[in-house]
């Protein structure tokens, strides 16, 4: 009876003091990018629409996990209201990560909706538009992530990705 007693409490002080993980970041991250600047419409005290300009990947629709290549340009969102909460908690965090250099995620991946194959998920798809498009129609601002906005880490899968974000921001 020892030995079990004491297995389960060295269990649960392991399951208590081990860092969390980003097995759940890895999987639901939706939007990838480093912002460089962010424009609210019609103003900051009242925003309903966002625009967030750097570099970004995104998820390749109707795939699991595949991303578009990082890219340079702008993602327009409008606000969604019955998410008014999360979404200005969202917005208020990447306006304070632009011009920082950091990476970012934001955006759940996976989104409700017809699948492939009776699969109720499907990819996250957003329009990220070049930096000289005059036209642009806002696109509702995605599912946030549990953890709102979240600093890109430097390992596993975002570490092979911020290397592309910072190439993509390289002025030509």
């Amino acid at each position: 009876m020892r030995v079990c007693l004491a297995g389960w409490i060295f269990m649960l002080v392991s399951a208590v003091a081990a860092p969390p993980q980003s097995p759940y970041r890895q999987q639901y991250v939706g939007i990838y990018g480093i912002v460089d600047r962010i424009e609210f419409e019609p103003n900051e005290q009242s925003p309903q629409r966002i625009r967030i300009h750097g570099a970004f990947t995104v998820p390749v629709p109707m795939s699991s996990f595949q991303r578009q290549p990082a890219r340079k340009g702008f993602l327009y969102f409008s606000m969604v209201p019955e998410r008014a909460a999360s979404t200005l908690k969202d917005w208020n965090a990447l306006r304070a990560a632009a011009g920082t250099g950091q990476g970012v995620g934001f955006g759940h991946y996976w989104v409700g909706g017809p699948g492939v194959g009776g699969n109720p998920y499907s990819a996250l798809v957003v329009t990220l538009h070049a930096d000289t498009a005059a036209a642009a129609k806002p696109e509702p601002y995605p599912v946030s992530l549990l953890d709102g906005v979240v600093k890109m880490e430097k390992h596993e899968e975002e570490a092979a990705i911020l290397p592309t974000l910072q190439e993509a921001l390289r002025p030509r």
